[in-house]
């Protein structure tokens, strides 16, 4: 008796035994293809490692050339200062002059070194698993606080406004949020002639979706920014134009920093500005969310699709029964409106008949309707069912 010819199943496992596969099995040209293309995604793979090595190398060398550099500057400005007490300026007009520069570019170096060091902070991975509760009132305190010598030195008005009975609490990285505070204030203070005002505000407004904002406002009278220049204000190392033809000091990288920060923490930035009169920085910080508000965002959209699938039911009984419980449901999770609508629909339907009148199954369908439109919806148009 002969052999039984050998079964494609029988193939197929034999030459998976083998280390084969089913790719012996393949035409030879989707072979080839598909090893090109492991070796492809080995190639990128092995350079997208290479260049995460790089950027890890390159934050650990700005980390310690900035902190090798910090040091003998801080020492040349302290040095400046004692200096500076020694001389009689008005017998040596010259002297004032040399020292004038030596503060203002030992200033400057320390400066960018800091803002280097702040920059390569953000190509840090996972940096938002870092955040945490953040009081943005003791932030601009101690802003306020560490400028002062500088308020001081200007003779400078620092008007802090904020409502006492209010919370100002966001989430967040609380050294980046400190450093946005604190440039957006140094920079008002630069840009200030002595004996001017600076308004900082701090207010709560609300969101249409339920979650408030924290506005941070800093308000200088300044000598503003040109209207075609302020989209590029932000940029690395650019300066507007009025700033670097008055001689204003400065290294380009400050707004550049809180640009950074305010996207990591998906705030906004707004910028208004006249030009002789001053400039309006303001961020808008979304509020940290207590425990039971965070349950309601991260649950309310799914809840409200649930809803809408489980009221579509044709049996009276059923229907009644999913109407009351969706409708006390979606009460809570800040749906009212349908919420009480769902109630009404179900106050009306008995508990005996089990055939739906299609008057109520017309209120079923067109309340199904609006409620789709309440669900988020995705790049692709279509509803964000969860």
């Amino acid at each position: 008796m002969g052999d039984k010819p050998e079964s494609a199943q029988h193939k197929i496992r034999r030459s998976s035994s083998t280390g084969s596969g089913i790719l012996a099995f393949l035409a030879p040209a989707k072979r080839r293809r598909l090893h090109a293309l492991a070796k492809e995604l080995e190639v990128a793979n092995r350079k997208v490692t290479e260049l995460e090595s790089l950027i890890l190398s390159k934050n650990e060398f700005i980390s310690n050339i900035s902190h090798e550099l910090r040091t003998p500057l801080t020492s040349i400005i302290g040095y400046v200062d004692v200096l500076s007490t020694k001389v009689e300026f008005e017998s040596n007009p010259e002297l004032d002059d040399i020292f004038k520069v030596l503060d203002r570019n030992a200033t400057i170096l320390i400066s960018l070194v800091q803002s280097l060091l702040a920059l390569s902070q953000f190509d840090s991975p996972n940096r938002s698993e870092a955040f945490k509760a953040v009081n943005l009132l003791t932030i601009t305190e101690d802003a306020i606080f560490i400028l002062r010598s500088e308020i001081e030195k200007k003779r400078i008005s620092i008007k802090l406004n904020f409502d006492p009975e209010d919370t100002f609490i966001v989430e967040g990285d609380p050294g980046l949020i400190s450093q946005a505070c604190i440039n957006l204030i140094a920079n008002a203070i630069k840009f200030s002639s002595a004996e001017k005002n600076i308004e900082i505000r701090l207010i709560r407004e609300a969101r249409t979706d339920k979650q408030s904002t924290i506005c941070f406002s800093v308000r200088d009278q300044g000598i503003g920014i040109p209207p075609d220049e302020i989209s590029r204000i932000s940029e690395r190392y650019y300066r507007a134009s009025n700033a670097v033809s008055d001689h204003v000091s400065g290294t380009g990288l400050g707004l550049t920093i809180v640009a950074k920060v305010v996207a990591l923490h998906n705030a906004q930035l707004k910028i208004e500005s006249e030009l002789g009169l001053g400039t309006t920085f303001t961020v808008d910080f979304p509020a940290q969310l207590s425990p039971v508000a965070t349950l309601i965002l991260n649950r309310k959209f799914g809840l409200l699709a649930e809803a809408i699938e489980g009221i579509q039911v044709n049996d009276q009984r059923e229907l009644k029964a999913k109407l009351h419980e969706y409708g006390g449901a979606l009460g809570f999770y800040e749906f009212a409106e349908f919420g009480e609508e769902l109630l009404s629909l179900s106050r009306t339907l008995s508990d005996v008949e089990k055939i739906v009148d299609s008057q109520t199954l017309k209120a079923r369908d067109q309340l199904v309707v609006r409620m789709k439109e309440a669900l988020p919806i995705k790049e692709t148009g279509e509803a964000n069912v969860e």
